[in-house]
């Protein structure tokens, strides 16, 4: 992702859609800041993430950096808690450039979504999927739904 000069507003990474989040649900990703000039990132340089809703006009800050200290190419690990979701949603990484004659660019990488399907059942057996496909995680599907792309709960 490389945020545009000043005046020309935000670049962003859009996440695909997502169908819900279960209560361990976490984000994790790294992010890194670079910039021709010798100083640490000025003020009105950031990256935001947003959690986007069912109809992507709604959407909520979940993290801003805070570049006050922020060294020029070092990589720096977030984690966040997602926790449920029970609706559709997607996550929007955006970065902003705050000064038009320097160039600098913000890095993302290892954008990782952990512990967010739902939690196993351990009672019962292969009973409780009697004619349907049993999923890793313990859930029971139709078997026209395996590789649908989809996800199922």
């Amino acid at each position: 992702m490389i945020a545009p000069p000043a005046g020309e507003g935000w670049s962003s990474l859009l996440s695909p859609t997502v169908h819900q989040a279960y209560v361990s649900c976490y984000l994790s990703f790294s992010y890194a800041f670079n910039s021709t000039e010798s100083n640490n990132a000025s003020p009105d340089t950031s990256l935001k993430v947003f959690l986007k809703v069912d109809n992507g006009n709604d959407r909520v800050l979940l993290w801003q950096s805070n570049f006050a200290p922020l060294e020029k190419l070092k990589w720096h690990i977030v984690n966040l808690a997602l926790r449920r979701i029970r609706h559709s949603f997607q996550l929007e990484f955006q970065a902003r450039n705050g000064d038009l004659h320097v160039s600098k660019y913000h890095a993302v990488d290892n954008i990782d979504m952990n512990s967010c399907e739902p939690e196993t059942s351990s009672s019962g057996g292969d009973s409780q999927c009697q004619g349907q496909f049993r999923c890793s995680n313990g859930n029971c599907i139709t078997k026209r739904s395996v590789c649908d792309f989809e996800v199922s709960l």
